[in-house]
């Protein structure tokens, strides 16, 4: 790298907002040194074909709760933006928060803080979030939200908004870690963030939007009530407290009050074909406002709504995030019938979930489809099943390889001489080892990274597999109050619209519903099913209360499995 204008650094610099931050720094010719998680991997390749990228962009591997690896990334740099986050962008799943999300929050910007004071920057700009702001039952409802107002992290925490939480906790202990180390701290807290997308993978941008757009396939919508703000603003919000010497404190940086159905008469407008939501559900949303006068006096402003909007839908069609917002027929001449098989971990549900459950079922049904020989309004040739049957076994896809089911599906298959494509977060983490041992997978096996919240990633993993088992469930074991009862909704809905969506796609869904599963472990972690056997066994019959369960084997379950493919 070249060494005329300072180095920063930017943390998250893969990510929707990440991108468009390294992309303004490029253009106003600072030296930028990015962390993500993988240098070399193909979705951080948009990254090196921003303008200036050559020679004024270096990638480099971090991880927030990897504080060596952040100290060696912002060592030497005058400045940095921490834009990064440990917290998936979609409805936060766990409500035994403070391992999985608040901790992570808070730790991953101590640490950069930390290694901001050893490295000795000069201003570090943190990316908190209107969430640290807009939950506070006390503030007056006639006033406008400014930077004195904090989200109630009590009030949050009682009504389980675990990502409210985490942002506040994360925002105050930074600021706190500023005044005690003289660190110049400045935050800034975006409200929804859209816009265009720089990278190719689906962020929770493209998700709120789709969704609002009819991807659902529902005829109704809620007309909820959003501030947005465009990401582009948000970069240049954040270039803009980091250059101006008397900018201080928090900034609430956001744009636009808006329903979800005003949004959709934009998109409607500008595309005349569009097939929008025929109803708009008033939910009674109390309506919240926050106000951007702090940033403003330095000089900031925003786009117009409209140019955000149709640019954020052009640049997901264009990206193809938008895959079924728009009318497009398909038709399925071949027989083969892909089946979904569905599994019941001992995992627990927050109410919100069922959506997300939901949304990413479907896209493991598009990624199949977009990955499969089926084309809008064209004739495939008909094939028997008995014809493709007779055929050499093709490839087939198990999502969450890795896991107790997931692993002896893999099991069963590689014994019955099936290829086996399997999905894991990471192909080279020691705790996948148990696959690459069992009979066949030295010559039939292959990990492939593959996240359910990236399409990308799912595209990929399915490209070229004539069969694929859904085995992977996004929810880690928590418990949530009547677990029971949302962990059934979640399940439900889930099922009955997959079922839907083959009727609607042409798509053939089986879907397997085993109860509580039981059995010996292949992998090397603990799961439910043997958390929930050694505490029966530490507490005795005396203690423990006697349950009645229905159960299964795990090995029954992925014999089922095989066999409803077959059939």
């Amino acid at each position: 790298m070249s060494t005329g204008k300072e180095s920063v650094c930017v943390t998250g610099a893969g990510g929707f907002l990440g991108s468009w931050v390294v992309h303004h720094l490029l253009s106003k010719n600072y030296l930028v040194r990015g962390t993500v998680r993988d240098p070399l991997d193909a979705k951080n390749a948009h990254l090196k074909q921003l303008p200036n990228a050559s020679t004024n962009l270096e990638l480099v591997k971090a991880e927030l709760l990897d504080y060596p690896s952040l100290l060696s990334a912002i060592q030497g740099c005058s400045g940095v933006f921490h834009v990064a986050s440990p917290v998936l962008s979609s409805v936060v799943l766990n409500p035994q928060a403070s391992v999985e999300i608040i901790e992570p929050a808070v730790t991953g910007t101590l640490n950069v803080l930390k290694a901001c004071v050893e490295t000795k920057v000069k201003r570090v700009v943190v990316v908190s979030s209107g969430a640290a702001v807009i939950m506070n039952p006390a503030w007056p409802s006639s006033r406008p939200m400014d930077e004195s107002c904090w989200s109630d992290v009590e009030y949050c925490r009682a009504t389980q908004r675990w990502y409210q939480v985490s942002k506040t906790e994360a925002e105050s202990q930074a600021i706190e870690y500023g005044k005690a180390t003289r660190l110049d701290v400045v935050t800034v807290c975006p409200n929804l963030i859209m816009g265009p997308v720089l990278q190719p993978t689906r962020n929770a941008s493209t998700l709120v939007l789709s969704m609002a757009l009819k991807e659902g396939g529902h005829d109704s919508v809620e007309n909820k009530h959003w501030m947005v703000v465009d990401v582009r603003d948000v970069a240049e919000a954040l270039v803009l407290v980091y250059e101006k010497p008397d900018a201080e404190g928090r900034y609430i940086c956001s744009a636009h009050s808006v329903r979800v159905k005003d949004m959709v008469e934009i998109v409607t407008e500008k595309y005349p074909d569009y097939n929008r939501h025929k109803k708009f559900i008033e939910e009674g949303q109390e309506k919240k406002e926050t106000t951007s006068k702090k940033l403003q006096s330095l000089g900031w402003s925003y786009r117009a709504l409209q140019e955000t909007v149709v640019e954020s839908v052009e640049s997901y069609k264009k990206a193809g995030s938008l895959l079924t917002t728009w009318r497009q027929e398909f038709r399925l001449n071949a027989t083969w019938r892909w089946r979904l098989i569905r599994t019941q971990n001992s995992i627990r549900w927050q109410a919100p979930t069922k959506l997300l459950q939901w949304q990413l079922t479907k896209w493991v049904f598009k990624s199949y489809r977009e990955a499969s020989d089926i084309k809008p309004r064209r004739s495939l040739p008909t094939l028997s099943e008995s014809d493709l049957m007779s055929m050499a076994k093709g490839t087939v896809c198990v999502t969450g390889t890795g896991g107790f089911l997931g692993s002896w599906v893999v099991h069963l298959l590689l014994s019955k001489n099936y290829p086996v494509r399997g999905t894991v977060r990471d192909p080279l983490d020691e705790k996948y080892a148990h696959l690459k041992q069992l009979p066949n997978a030295s010559s039939n096996l292959k990990l492939v990274k593959a996240d359910l919240l990236d399409y990308s990633s799912l595209f990929y993993a399915i490209q070229g597999c004539s069969g694929v088992f859904h085995v992977a469930s996004p929810v880690p074991s928590s418990s949530v109050a009547n677990p029971q009862k949302w962990y059934c909704v979640s399940k439900t809905e889930a099922e009955s619209k997959a079922f839907e969506f083959w009727k609607a796609n042409g798509l053939d869904v089986v879907s397997v519903c085993p109860n509580l599963i039981l059995g010996p472990i292949l992998l090397a972690t603990a799961n439910a099913s043997t958390l929930l056997l050694a505490k029966l066994l530490k507490e005795g019959p005396d203690l423990a209360d006697n349950w009645h369960h229905r159960v299964v084997d795990v090995r029954c379950s992925r014999s089922i499995g095989s066999g409803v493919r077959e059939a």
